[in-house]
């Protein structure tokens, strides 16, 4: 089951345009387990209506343990990063020099 839900395809869009690898392939492993894990897709789908921080990294936990695991912790902080650009635009004005 691919995550068909608005903000995946624009958080996997912001993650491409700051070209962020290692993010993109986490999600993609994500997606990927969430085929053959039901509960997986299920908290993707809602992680995505009401994306958060926690939540984030709750949800990625079958993939590796946040506090633990720094590459990972980084991973999830630059999806984290791109999470809060998706949800929190700044108005055209403001990126003006």
């Amino acid at each position: 089951m691919m995550i068909e839900h608005p903000f995946f395809r624009e958080l996997r869009a912001e993650l491409a345009a700051r070209r962020e690898a290692a993010p993109l392939r986490l999600l993609s492993d994500a997606e990927l387990r969430a085929t053959r894990d039901p509960a997986l897709a299920d908290a993707l789908e809602a992680w995505c209506a009401e994306p958060t921080t926690v939540g984030l990294r709750e949800v990625l936990r079958p993939l590796g343990d946040y506090w633990t695991n720094l590459p990972f912790a980084n991973t999830v902080d630059a999806i984290d990063a791109a999470m809060l650009a998706v949800r929190s635009p700044m108005p055209e004005e403001e990126l003006a020099p």
